[in-house]
């Protein structure tokens, strides 16, 4: 909460919230970011950033641990995650082109994974992410 509240309050950041759940989808996620962003060409390629020229989008995911799994145990929404984080960019699923991106920021929040519905999140998530644990 202290996270979102400075974010709101900064004219700098501009805040995305997604409420994750079982039924999540790469979709969802990148119609989200298109509500706030626009595609700027560059070459052979399309760069996502924010509207508002100069600031900074947060993307944040609450419940990042709810997707559910398919039957090769992946969470395909977190590993979307994963591939913007690690590689600044995806390929976009309609258009066929690769899209970077540039002034996004990903923030995620969730629950034990011992609670109901959870999934633990993998190493290959986790490996790239700052895990700060508030009781």
């Amino acid at each position: 909460m202290l996270l979102l509240s400075t974010i709101r309050q900064s004219a700098d950041f501009q805040l995305i919230s997604l409420n994750f759940s079982k039924e999540t989808k790469v979709e969802s996620l990148v119609k989200s970011m298109e509500q706030k962003c626009h595609y700027k060409s560059s070459g052979n390629e399309l760069i996502l950033l924010p509207k508002l020229s100069g600031t900074w989008i947060v993307l944040f995911c609450d419940e990042v641990n709810l997707p559910e799994v398919d039957r090769y145990e992946t969470q395909v929404v977190i590993q979307f995650l994963r591939q913007m984080i690690t590689q600044k960019g995806f390929w976009h699923p309609e258009k066929g082109v690769w899209v970077s991106l540039q002034n996004i920021q990903f923030v995620g929040a969730c629950n034990p994974s011992d609670m109901a519905g959870r999934k633990t999140m993998t190493d290959r998530f986790l490996d790239y992410c700052t895990v700060i644990m508030v009781d």
